[in-house]
């Protein structure tokens, strides 16, 4: 699941550029007033020293979140169904719009925690596509999804 850790990670952008255009007026003016703080706090400390130092403001919002270093928790990128459910939400979060695809996740999943991914993407409403290398006596496992099995030469398949 090191690859997924990965994969996963890449999303962080698409998550700060979301929050960062979602930010209401009241936050924007918040986080504003935040920098505008940081830099007075570092300009006062660099005239304390006595020499010509000054620094240029910059109130860039996505220097900011860059700065804040936003990522992924550690415990979520260490579980196979924490990585799986925060690709889910961050395409549904970030309205990204595109499939996600995946391959041999029952490798990784107990039935328990297949079971809750398939209601995670039912209540998202997004589409997800899961490619398993399986007999088709492990159709069961399936149960609730769309299944189509496809032979080791990709002559016979069947829904």
């Amino acid at each position: 699941m090191a690859d997924a850790e990965f994969n996963v990670k890449k999303y962080v952008d698409a998550v700060s550029k979301t929050t960062m255009t979602k930010l209401n007026e009241t936050d924007r003016v918040k986080t504003i007033a935040a920098i505008q703080d940081l830099y007075n706090v570092i300009q006062y400390d660099l005239f304390m020293v006595d020499l010509p130092l000054q620094v240029s403001m910059d109130l860039d919002l996505k220097k900011a979140i860059n700065f804040c270093k936003v990522h992924f928790d550690t415990a979520v990128l260490n579980d196979p169904y924490g990585i799986i459910e925060s690709v889910i939400k961050v395409h549904q979060e970030c309205e990204l719009g595109s499939y996600i695809a995946l391959t041999n996740v029952a490798h990784y999943l107990d039935t328990r925690s297949f079971a809750d991914l398939t209601s995670l993407v039912n209540e998202t409403g997004l589409s997800l596509v899961l490619i398993e290398f399986t007999e088709l006596k492990a159709k069961v496992f399936y149960k609730n999804c769309e299944f189509t099995f496809i032979d080791q030469d990709f002559v016979d398949w069947q829904p």
